[in-house]
């Protein structure tokens, strides 16, 4: 595959860029530096072919007359696998930025630091005794926990597990936040599962239904999965859900894998932009500053964020195959609004 670097017209011609960095995410080990080739106009190449590594990602840093260059690169034909019984929501950290360089982002506009783009690249907020950083680390966290309750389309994950032996509560992930409603099916039988259902709901079919049904309900009660009434024995059950998790640190290469930043190189799953406009807000804020128009510009910017990561096709009244049907229109009581 190939990747293309622009360093810019003036660094057109001799010499080489040349590498820094060029790593493996998984276990951080070094990987073959592949050969740089020039185009034109201060444009250079590299070719990677994926099938001769077993890498399924790689960050590199590359330079060329003091312009540093950085990236991480996702193969396209991995997918990579989430936690042990979930499937990661996020496969490739295109897009995204590190702890570090946002804070220095935020700093800087907020006028606590003063970094060019080169410094903000490298710069580590850990590593700063500013109680003005500190505050900007710990809005980070705070920013990130709100952004997973309105932009979590990117962040959602699959859990299965087999039923056995008549039991009735499942310990869901430890990143479960809240199931995505209508994903709760029987895969054997091929047939949703009835729920959520309420606690009135729970104990009338506990007194009234002492053994398996065909359409099983459920109930979240906490991070488990409750059937008020025994399922069968053997079934696949799946459900999709809302993981906590969206921050990837530098070492993962399973995808997200924790609720808060620890680290610079902590990889954030929300778009950069965003991420800075949410720490601006809560910084100004603390600060007793005038707030308007930053929250105006940090509303519509998530209001793009949310269409980026959880749009959907238009569905047809019309009806039809995975359109609006009985999978996608709620029962009303057969007449009772």
């Amino acid at each position: 595959m190939r990747y293309v670097l622009d360093f810019g017209s003036a660094q057109a011609g001799a010499p080489t860029p040349t590498w820094s960095l060029f790593i493996r995410l998984d276990t951080l080990a070094a990987v073959a530096q592949p050969t740089i080739h020039e185009i034109s106009g201060g444009q250079w190449y590299f070719d990677l072919d994926w099938s001769l590594t077993t890498a399924t990602s790689i960050t590199f840093k590359v330079t060329k007359g003091g312009i540093e260059l950085s990236d991480t690169l996702s193969s396209p034909d991995v997918e990579l696998p989430g936690a042990t019984t979930a499937s990661a929501g996020v496969s490739s950290l295109v897009g995204y930025s590190q702890v570090g360089p946002l804070i220095a982002r935020a700093g800087t506009q907020v006028g606590v630091l003063n970094l060019n783009p080169v410094d903000q690249a490298t710069y580590d907020p850990f590593a700063a005794t500013d109680p003005n950083v500190v505050q900007l680390l710990e809005f980070l966290n705070v920013v990130g926990e709100d952004l997973v309750s309105k932009a979590n389309g990117h962040l959602r994950r699959e859990v299965t597990f087999v039923t056995a032996a008549s039991q009735t509560s499942w310990a869901l992930p430890a990143d479960f936040v809240s199931v995505i409603g209508d994903t709760a099916w029987d895969r054997t039988g091929v047939s949703p599962l009835y729920g959520s259902v309420s606690g009135q709901q729970t104990a009338a079919l506990k007194g009234y239904i002492s053994t398996p049904i065909t359409n099983i309900p459920y109930r979240i009660q906490g991070n488990r999965l409750v059937f008020p009434v025994a399922p069968p024995d053997g079934l696949t059950i799946a459900l999709e859900y809302v993981s906590e998790y969206w921050i990837q640190t530098a070492a993962s290469g399973t995808g997200p894998d924790a609720d808060h930043a620890t680290a610079s190189t902590d990889y954030v799953l929300f778009d950069p932009t965003l991420v800075v406009m949410g720490l601006k807000c809560r910084f100004l804020e603390a600060k007793g500053k005038d707030t308007s128009l930053a929250y105006t510009a940090f509303a519509d910017r998530l209001e793009w964020f949310q269409g980026k990561v959880g749009g959907s096709r238009t569905l047809s009244m019309s009806g039809g195959d995975s359109q609006m049907g009985e999978f996608n229109i709620p029962d009303t009581g057969y007449g009772i609004p």
